[in-house]
């Protein structure tokens, strides 16, 4: 195991955030083209397992964050949440009445999503109704679920306070 490693080139001037494999030789990559402040969010296409690339830009300048399959998609822009179904070419604004920082989706129905507001949301209804989760650490940079039960999140770090996450048996986190 990584004993060999390929170059592959993703064209010029894309910067990319992330790969999501999306099934046998079906990558995307979640990219930004150009100069910060006056580039555009991208998405990347690749069927031949990253052989070759094929990028496009959206025609709203969302975020791709995460896609299901080769057509559904989601992104955010201005904290707001957003859908693609045509592989991130274009995306609809889904309303909900908070802010968004970050989404993971577990599949269709499924999604946990991160506010402005430190609370994580969970809908299992297609975006329709939320819960908010008791998770309220504050700050929360990425989050990723596994699963509909298994969800993992990470906070910035403090290196001046040296901050420590304790999490207790009973499922209590402490900050310290």
């Amino acid at each position: 195991f990584g004993q060999n490693w390929d170059t592959i080139s993703l064209g010029s001037g894309n910067a990319v955030i992330d790969f999501i494999h999306i099934n046998g030789d079906t990558v995307y990559a979640v990219a930004y083209k150009g100069f910060w402040q006056e580039g555009k969010n991208t998405t990347g296409h690749s069927f031949d397992n990253g052989k070759s690339w094929i990028f496009h830009t959206n025609a709203n300048d969302v975020t791709p964050k995460i896609y299901l399959n080769s057509k559904l998609g989601f992104g955010i822009k201005n904290q707001e949440l957003y859908k693609s179904l045509n592989g991130g070419k274009s995306f609809t604004k889904i309303p909900i009445n908070f802010k968004i920082i970050n989404i993971t989706v577990v599949n269709e129905n499924t999604a946990f999503l991160t506010s402005d507001n430190g609370l994580v949301y969970m809908t299992r209804d297609h975006f329709q109704t939320f819960t908010t989760t008791n998770c309220s650490l504050g700050n929360l940079e990425k989050i990723k679920a596994l699963n509909d039960t298994i969800v993992y999140e990470t906070i910035p770090w403090d290196y001046q306070k040296n901050n420590k996450i304790i999490l207790d048996n009973s499922g209590h986190i402490t900050i310290i």
